[in-house]
């Protein structure tokens, strides 16, 4: 599969993060990832159905976001407001 590399002030550009309410307090940040276990992936899974799933990977000591639900080297999942209409990928130099 072949990625659109996009920097990380291009993504927020283009995409509004869903704080992830499994975990939201009252006075704390809002938090945005969201695990990759129990009810929390089970939401992942679901708005990856609407392109909405984004995974954070940890490939090789570098960071990346990449668009869809990915289950190998997967750290969490970011959920955004927007569909994304292409297999983005964001990496963060570490």
């Amino acid at each position: 599969m072949e990625y659109k590399k996009i920097q990380y002030r291009t993504f927020n550009k283009l995409f509004t993060i869903t704080p992830n309410h499994f975990q939201s307090k009252e006075g704390y940040e809002p938090v945005e990832m969201f695990e990759t276990y129990g009810e929390e992936v089970d939401y992942a899974w679901e708005m990856s159905k609407q392109n909405r799933c984004w995974t954070i990977l940890d490939c090789d000591g570098k960071l990346y976001l990449n668009a869809g639900y990915h289950y190998v080297n997967r750290l969490g999942y970011i959920i955004t407001d927007q569909p994304f209409d292409k297999d983005y990928e964001l990496r963060w130099d570490t």
